[in-house]
């Protein structure tokens, strides 16, 4: 089966079966500077907000592409399931995000803990994750893309989330009771799972999180790294969401 090339781009809505979608910037310089794409190819589209279309270039020129295509079924539904990951050494955010992204989590938090330095989390590495997303979520074939939102500490982190979901889930190897041990209350909600570093969270950070009355829960027996125990999460949540 021949490979379809995907493209972010706005739909302008013609009716139900016939949509014209616009594709401007770097997804159309993708598209024919380096794929060399023309007119009458066929490609994929979609917005990034759940919507998808199947159709050909119909037009092309330097500055934008249009595309007649038609809907790829309904909208895809939102996880509504988050991960909140330490921030790692350089490359390891790299390399976990696309893991992140095809497992369909719906927004991934990166944050600094007390024993990591600032350096981890800079205006070039956010651009760079932008990019990665993106490119995951083409290769996947998911409609939605997720947010990556980015905290300079623990606390101000956890204060977002205890807003935005209904459960907020730790992990840690010191917890006491095993990961979704609770998941027929989780599979209906929304929650947000958080993994430490490499390093794990200081015993100051395990306090504030039980003060404020997170329960630690662990994966397994076995200590994991931060990077296994991030995707071994994100897959564990993916479950509820396939279930709600």
């Amino acid at each position: 089966m021949k490979h379809t090339f995907r493209f972010l781009g706005t739909c302008k809505q013609v009716d139900n079966h016939d949509q014209e979608w616009e594709i401007t910037g770097e997804e159309h310089h993708h598209m024919k500077k380096v794929l060399k794409l023309t007119e009458g190819s066929l490609v994929e589209v979609f917005d990034g907000r759940g919507n998808a279309a199947s159709g050909s270039i119909s037009y092309l020129d330097n500055k934008k592409a249009l595309v007649m295509a038609t809907p790829l079924g309904e909208a895809e539904l939102k996880s509504k399931h988050a991960i909140a990951v330490g921030a790692l050494k350089p490359g390891f955010v790299d390399e976990l995000l696309p893991c992140l992204t095809e497992l369909g989590m719906s927004t991934i938090h990166v944050f600094l803990s007390d024993q990591v330095e600032k350096s981890r989390i800079t205006e070039k590495a956010i651009q760079r994750w932008h990019k990665i997303i993106l490119a995951s979520v083409k290769q996947c074939k998911r409609n939605h893309i997720p947010e990556i939102k980015t905290w300079p500490k623990l606390s101000q982190m956890i204060a977002h989330l205890e807003e935005q979901y209904s459960e907020c889930l730790v992990l840690d190897a010191s917890g006491t009771e095993p990961f979704l041990s609770h998941s027929d209350a989780l599979s209906g909600n929304s929650s947000c799972a958080v993994v430490g570093g490499e390093k794990g969270f200081t015993q100051e950070e395990l306090s504030m999180l039980q003060a404020r009355g997170h329960r630690i829960q662990k994966l397994g027996d076995h200590i994991l790294r931060a990077y296994t125990a991030a995707i071994a999460t994100a897959s564990l949540l993916s479950t509820l969401s396939l279930d709600s």
